[in-house]
């Protein structure tokens, strides 16, 4: 465990770099793990001709850093286990407000007998077939008065329609003009 330290020590930036180090010894090795510049340390290991091409095993500092992404692992896992773990508490309470099979037994007759309730409470259509009828008197009255006998005919083009309409415009602007020339005359 001291080797391990030692060796991230000594591939930590130094002071001099401007990033700030943990010289203590109560300093943890994933702390000093995060702040190894992988490429120096190969760097120096290239210059020495390390690791051995003989080397099966993994150096302190591989070890290490090994072993900080592990941690990392377990702690992600553990953060989703605790998340699915209050998805599931989330579930439960959904799935306890969700009807179980007595209730459904007993929601198509309370809902049946609800509307047995409610139509018979419900005095809404008599007013409103009333009106009804009195609306239709009221067309059959005002259909005999002006004499009119069949359904107003509108052209089945809308160009034509619209241009009926311009028409009777221009007519009613040209009379007004003319109405006017023949008041302005008149008064002078």
């Amino acid at each position: 465990m001291n080797a391990t330290r030692n060796a991230l020590r000594a591939l930590a930036p130094r002071p001099s770099s401007g990033v700030e180090t943990h010289t203590e010894t109560s300093t943890p090795y994933y702390e000093l793990a995060d702040r190894v510049d992988l490429v120096q340390h190969a760097r120096a290991a290239g210059l020495q001709n390390l690791p051995d091409t003989s080397a099966v095993t993994p150096n302190d500092v591989e070890c290490a850093i090994e072993h900080e992404f592990r941690n990392r692992h377990r702690a992600a896992l553990e953060a989703a286990r605790g998340d699915l773990h209050g998805i599931a508490e989330e579930f439960a309470k959904l799935e306890d407000r969700l009807p179980s099979v007595r209730d459904l037994q007993v929601v198509p007759v309370q809902a049946a007998a609800d509307l047995e309730r409610h139509l018979t409470a419900d005095q809404s259509v008599t007013p409103a077939r009333r009106e009804l009828q009195a609306r239709h008197r009221d067309e059959r009255a005002f259909r005999l008065r002006l004499s009119l006998g069949r359904e107003a005919r509108y052209p089945e083009s809308r160009l034509l329609h619209l241009g009926v309409v311009g028409l009777m415009v221009l007519i009613a602007a040209v009379t007004a003009r003319n109405l006017t020339r023949c008041d302005g005359g008149s008064s002078s």
